[in-house]
């Protein structure tokens, strides 16, 4: 079972017809969006593509808040990750020239790297599957900021000693596959990818305001917006490296790309058909592409999200559907506005929403008759996940300390309880001994797993000092603060939380020590989401 198991309570469109609508209620929808922006906030651009032809395009918000200048359909925005499946279209029109494989070896294009670039394929780097650590998190955890230049970015990634995992055995998000690619069309077309995606697809299909930019200096492009000390600051991109990202574009060029999408009349057939195919059955992430099905109809599509800007793609082929949004305000829900697009397409059923919550309010919930202190207390159900059951005015709850996250249990019968999040997520407490319950059972998706009882005894002070990695070359120094555990490089310190002995989560990862033969740390281990296993060595007490 995985260790982060809540699930988060989400509210389920219901498409209804099994066409599109003929015609869409434009007032109807811009009553809708005006409400996700202010008018002299940052915003987006919101675009329905029906038979080719704009249905609906409308922007909100300003592209420039100083300027006072507004967001329309023809405004460029950096549409960050949605760039990759450009750059898979360049090195598929590479591959038909003859020019590579995407069974390639990524060692034999990068000499230097270590040796396991010889069991990453140019297919690895594509699907996610090249177990690469990923550049951006890893510049991030170095908290250097001359390393978004691309020389800087190679060295980085080329000091990695090892992987996140072995290559086509998993699948991790990672830019450091994309960024690679980029390399290989410069290697092998001898043109920056900027140049050869101009010309081998933005020129053919008239993509006139499209490019990869390095230096960012586009055009009346919305500048990108962060909230922050109760104001919106200007946060445009730096990042010289491209092919994760970095690509600008607007609502009548990413059209005209849909089309193509759809009718594959500029690049054929065999060249979609990778951009459509994952590496294997029941994988979703194909040629720079995802594909899956939503309420029935296939969908194919992509987003990109970096601080100040988001977007995101949608082509439903059987109902030669579009959509797309693009926004330059970085606390704004893109997943939302694309909910209001679909009921403005599919309409509503009646009921228009199913709501979880609003489901388990039929749940009549029996008062508590019976003395829950027993159940109190501190449960492991494996090293580093530990949960927390409180009681206040007689509700239980439960804090799971890896992730930070908590939910109430509501009774069923004396011992059994079920979870305020799904009443199908049981804890039931067991072994009643000296007034504890020595153990929980968690019943979730059809599997029990045991969590016993446990006392854990953390001394805080062990823990402090100085900590060097050599791939990162950087150190962190942990210190107690008002009774908290928190460490930091060169910016504002961050703070863990222990999930049990030697292990504790934090905003950039899990962080394992480890002991030497006496017992006495001697340094950590590291994992996020997409970097795993930074070893990290103690050098000052």
């Amino acid at each position: 079972m995985h260790k982060n198991f809540l699930i988060q309570i989400f509210t389920l469109l219901l498409f209804t017809s099994n066409a599109v609508a003929q015609r869409v209620n434009e007032k109807q929808i811009d009553s809708t969006l005006a409400s996700v922006t202010g008018a002299t906030e940052p915003g987006f651009v919101a675009a329905i593509i029906k038979s080719n032809k704009l249905v609906y395009a409308k922007g909100f918000g300003l592209a420039d808040i100083e300027k006072q200048i507004k967001i329309d359909v023809k405004t460029p925005f950096n549409i960050a990750s949605n760039s990759k499946q450009f750059t898979v279209a360049c090195i598929y029109l590479l591959e038909q020239q003859g020019k590579l494989k995407t069974s390639d070896k990524l060692s034999r294009y990068f000499k230097d790297l270590p040796k396991y670039a010889d069991s990453i394929t140019i297919a690895h780097l594509i699907y996610h599957q090249s177990g690469l650590k990923d550049y951006s998190t890893l510049r991030a955890l170095r908290n250097i900021g001359d390393f978004k230049r691309e020389r800087n970015m190679y060295q980085l990634l080329a000091a990695q000693k090892s992987l996140n995992f072995k290559p086509g055995e998993e699948t991790s998000y990672s830019n450091s596959g994309y960024f690679y690619l980029s390399l290989i069309v410069k290697q092998l077309s001898g043109m920056d990818l900027a140049d050869f995606a101009k010309q081998n697809i933005f020129t053919p299909l008239k993509m006139t305001s499209t490019s990869f930019s390095r230096n960012h200096r586009i055009p009346h492009k919305a500048n990108g917006y962060v909230f922050k000390d109760n104001q919106y600051l200007i946060n445009n991109a730096t990042d010289t490296t491209i092919g994760q990202g970095n690509m600008y574009s607007n609502v009548p060029d990413l059209k005209k790309w849909l089309n193509e999408i759809k009718t594959h009349k500029h690049f054929g057939e065999a060249l979609w058909q990778k951009m459509f195919t994952p590496p294997q059955p029941g994988a979703k992430y194909a040629g720079g592409l995802i594909i899956d099905v939503v309420k029935g109809r296939k969908r194919i599509s992509h987003g990109g999200d970096i601080d100040g800007y988001h977007s995101d793609m949608y082509s439903f082929p059987n109902d030669d559907l579009g959509m797309i949004i693009l926004s330059n305000k970085d606390n704004i829900s893109i997943s939302g506005i694309h909910a209001k697009l679909i009921e403005a397409v599919y309409g509503k059923e009646t009921p228009a929403v199913v709501n979880t919550k609003t489901e388990e309010k039929k749940t009549s919930t029996p008062s508590i008759t019976f003395d829950t202190t027993s159940y109190i207390g501190t449960y492991r159900m494996s090293p580093g996940t530990v949960f927390d059951v409180s009681k206040t005015n007689k509700e239980l709850s439960v804090y799971q300390r890896w992730n930070g996250m908590s939910f109430k249990l509501l009774p069923k019968t004396q011992h059994l309880f079920y979870t305020d999040f799904d009443p199908n997520v049981t804890f039931e407490f067991k072994n009643i001994s000296n007034d504890k319950a020595q153990e929980l059972e968690l019943f979730q998706e059809g599997k029990v797993t045991k969590i016993t009882r446990t006392e854990i005894d953390i001394n805080l002070t062990e823990y402090t000092g100085q900590f060097y990695n050599d791939e990162l070359e950087t150190s962190y120094t942990f210190i107690i603060k008002d009774g908290v555990l928190e460490f930091s490089s060169n910016k504002e310190p961050v703070q863990l939380t222990a999930t049990d002995k030697d292990h504790f989560y934090s905003d950039w990862g899990d962080i394992i020590f480890s002991r030497d033969k006496e017992g006495s740390i001697n340094g950590f281990s590291l994992n996020h989401t997409r970097v795993k296993n930074l070893h990290f060595t103690k050098t000052i007490l």
